[in-house]
């Protein structure tokens, strides 16, 4: 009886303790926040975190809830990061492309030792990684690589955003499978301007030469970055020929290579029908860019001219590397091969042109 007793006080404990628990976060007030443009948030979830920054998911306060958004927070030490989340927020509103992340508010607040940044933008389920690690293209068992045409829509479209930023005299400086995101129509959306700069960066002197070295160092994922941006990876001086957006190119160039295999070029190697994952060093980004072996399925999961994109824009010669125009064209010349949906621009180039040297 005694033992019963005390089995039925425990039980009513639990279940009150869990009551009190659900009631008190029910009843809890959730953070809003007001923005300039009038918009209200409820902070919601804990979606991802970073070194300096949070993102939550937040739903709007005023429509009951129906729209939601993803909501980055930054805290922020001095005046320099201020800018740069300022600087980062510019950026965002200076397009509306369709294949851009659009920023919907800004907002900062102060209290003792920082300042608080909350960026706004819309909420995606779904990045370029979780579609290539559902489709386990570096897991065991059966991988479920894009069709050609998929591929190439999908890739296409992270073209003609990076080509946006271009033309406004740009660059991305940090283009990796992680920064795209995909709606619920499989459409790309390159995200996380952090790290973009001018186009071109002049290299004078040596001391100019490795403060870019730091910086790509610093804010770019090695595996990505172009051979230029590592030390001794080029000359400076007045008549060597300033960093451009070729950078950028050879990003994209590794990007191709991961959705069609799961990961960069140098942090991959082919072992039979196996893709396995190793480290990757300065040295096998000067190295030959891996090919699967002849006989392999993998070898047959893409024509030859898709490959031979990836190898034109790895072009390790700055100089010799394609524009960014350059590899629109030839992506639309490939999808008219595989009967894509982008559009043919005939009145530019000849089809056997662009095909001839794809």
């Amino acid at each position: 009886m005694i033992g019963f007793i005390r089995y039925l006080i425990s039980h009513t404990c639990d279940v009150l303790s869990s009551w009190c628990v659900y009631v008190w976060n029910f009843c809890r007030r959730k953070k809003v926040i007001r923005f300039e443009n009038g918009l209200y948030v409820r902070v919601e979830r804990q979606i991802a975190e970073g070194g300096f920054s949070v993102v939550y998911e937040a739903h709007d306060y005023k429509k009951g809830g129906k729209t939601r958004y993803a909501l980055k927070r930054l805290l922020c030490f001095d005046k320099g990061m201020v800018q740069k989340c300022r600087e980062e927020a510019g950026i965002h509103k200076m397009f509306k492309h369709p294949n851009l992340l659009s920023l919907r508010g800004i907002k900062f607040e102060k209290s003792e030792t920082y300042i608080v940044c909350y960026m706004l933008f819309p909420l995606f389920s779904s990045s370029l990684r979780d579609e290539i690690t559902r489709r386990n293209l570096l897991g065991g068992g059966m991988p479920k690589p894009f069709k050609a045409k998929k591929l190439l829509e999908i890739f296409g479209g992270v073209v003609d955003a990076v080509n946006e930023m271009h033309k406004r005299g740009l660059t991305h400086r940090d283009i990796k499978v992680e920064n795209v995101l995909l709606d619920g129509k499989g459409k790309p959306v390159l995200m996380d301007f952090g790290s973009a700069g001018p186009a071109v960066t002049p290299i004078p002197t040596r001391p100019a030469l490795l403060s870019i070295v730091d910086i790509a160092t610093s804010n770019t994922t090695i595996s990505y970055r172009a051979p230029e941006l590592f030390e001794g990876g080029t000359r400076y001086g007045d008549d060597i020929p300033d960093i451009d957006a070729g950078r950028d190119v050879w990003s994209l160039g590794c990007l191709l290579f991961a959705m069609m295999y799961g990961a960069s070029p140098f942090e991959i190697e082919f072992r039979g029908e196996a893709v396995e994952v190793v480290e990757c060093t300065h040295l096998r980004v000067l190295g030959d860019v891996p090919k699967p072996g002849q006989r392999t399925s993998l070898a047959k999961r893409y024509e030859g001219r898709v490959l031979d994109l990836v190898h034109l824009m790895l072009t390790r010669d700055r100089s010799l590397r394609p524009t960014i125009e350059e590899i629109n064209r030839k992506i639309d010349a490939l999808l008219f091969i595989y009967k894509g949906t982008r559009r043919w621009r005939k009145e530019k180039v000849g089809l056997d042109e662009l095909i001839g040297d794809v």
